[in-house]
Formats: C-alpha cells, structure tokens, sequence
C-alpha cells in the first residue's frame, strides 16, 4: 500500500516535468537530460552561456509560480481567504516581521496583476489571461505605546488588505462554471474550438 502511494505521490510531482509550450513551439518537448537531474537532485542547473535566452522553462516551474491566491490547505489560516471574490484583511505586528520596516516609510503600497488562473477546474492557458488581484499594505507611522521594561516605545502594526478585480465577465463565467470569453493571449470560450483543459 504505502508504494502504491509513492508510486501516485512521484507521477505526480513529475507530471510537468517538460519543456514548457510557447508560442513558436506550441507541443511540450522532453526535458533535457541536464535539467531533469537538477529536477531529480534538487539542485539548479548548469547551463552554458549559448542556450541562455532561448526561452527555455520547465511546466512545473511555470505552474508553481502562477497559482490562484487561496488560502493555505492547512494549518490555522484555512479560511483566511474568500475564495470567490479574493477578499482578505489582517494586520501584521511589527515584531513577526524579518528584518526592520523604516520609521520614515509611511503609506499605502498597492500591487496588482493577475490572481485567479481559472474557473471550475479549467486553467487559462496564458497567466496574462487571468482575472486580476489587488493587493494594499498600509504603512502607519509608529506610535507609542506603554513597555514593562523601556517604560515606552514605539510600535507599527501594519494592515494588509485584498481582493480580485471582479469584471463582469468573472461574475459571469463564475456563475456559468466556464470560460465565456476569449482570452487575450490564447484562452478561448469552452466550445469555441475546445480548449484543452488545465494549460499552463
């Protein structure tokens, strides 16, 4: 039992294991043998300065790093996330932060860019199609507050804030359960040519 277990656990860590699609080479190719080691390994890998540019990436990597913004799957936070409109608030205690904020940064640091990557199961196939996210950091100026031990100092809390950018085409391909639009960069309406189901 527990190899079978294995044996599911590694085919699925390995099922992106390919040279990514792009637009001039739109079939997923085998990984070199040099970068399926450092996949197997763990390790980055050596790569001569002639193929560097070539556009080369790894599906994995690609997935990995644009994921729709949910909650965590475990632990004490699993809620902290509305799943459908993104929306998010907490403050953040000076101390749980590595490193040291500067007083004199005060403000309100807004970031946005693409958040939501699919709809019931079906990824878009370009991460530039996804609906977009906003996120908000408030940097308040330090006030003091009472210390048993220094009598006083000062102390920041900072608030973090988020939710998706909800078009009415989110809404509505949300409630349909599929895509209804055409994507600007590859993602076509379920029907309007079949697009293959959980792309990059």
């Amino acid at each position: 039992q527990e190899e079978e277990e294995g044996t599911t656990s590694l085919s699925s860590n390995q099922q992106y294991w390919e040279v990514g699609p792009t637009l001039n080479n739109p079939n997923p190719t085998p990984l070199p043998p040099n970068l399926t080691e450092a996949l197997q390994t763990n390790t980055h890998p050596i790569e001569p300065q002639s193929t560097l540019g070539n556009g080369l990436f790894i599906t994995r990597d690609w997935r990995k790093a644009w994921h729709t913004y949910e909650s965590p799957v475990d632990g004490p936070n699993t809620n902290l996330i509305d799943p459908k409109t993104g929306y998010a608030q907490y403050t953040i205690d000076e101390d749980d932060i590595e490193g040291t904020v500067p007083d004199d940064l005060v403000g309100v640091l807004y970031r946005n860019g693409p958040g939501k990557f699919g709809v019931d199961g079906d990824r878009v196939q370009h991460v530039l199609d996804a609906d977009g996210l906003v996120l908000q950091v408030t940097f308040p100026p330090p006030v003091a507050v009472a210390d048993a031990d220094a009598g006083q100092k000062q102390k920041r809390e900072f608030k973090f804030q988020s939710r998706f950018v909800e078009t009415d085409a989110m809404k509505e391909e949300e409630a349909a359960k599929k895509f209804l639009y055409r994507g600007t960069f590859g993602t076509a309406p379920i029907g309007f040519g079949q697009p293959p189901k959980n792309g990059l």
